[in-house]
């Protein structure tokens, strides 16, 4: 019960609308609750994964499209989708140090103005 409070609680408070674009970064417990949560609650979902192996499990889960860290830096690749993220619900943190051009901190969160603390869901 706490887990799914806690990823409904930063969707919420990141000010989620139905149709919004939510980024989730991780695929583990909490990133499952999130790809999940903001499926049912009328999202478009992507995953930002490490492992790439974990796609096909992403797509089962309701997410329309799967971004690697392997390959094309993190923030174009969610440039990509359609301009960016509405929400990005961060719930790992980087198992290594990134380099700067995969990180997310330059993609743009696009959709309704809204203030920095509502948009970015931060770390779960």
């Amino acid at each position: 019960m706490c887990a799914g409070l806690t990823v409904y609680n930063g969707l919420r408070n990141a000010g989620f609308e139905p149709g919004d674009r939510v980024a989730v970064i991780g695929l583990g417990g909490l990133g499952h609750l999130g790809v999940l949560y903001a499926k049912a609650m009328g999202a478009r979902v992507a995953v930002l994964s490490g492992s790439p192996d974990k796609e096909d499990e992403a797509k089962e889960l309701g997410a329309e499209r799967f971004i690697s860290e392997e390959g094309t830096a993190l923030s174009e690749a969610l440039l990509d989708w359609e301009g960016g993220a509405n929400i990005i619900l961060a719930t790992a943190p980087p198992a290594r140090p990134r380099r700067p051009d995969h990180g997310v901190g330059e993609a743009r969160l696009s959709g309704k103005r809204r203030s920095p603390d509502r948009t970015w869901a931060g770390l779960l």
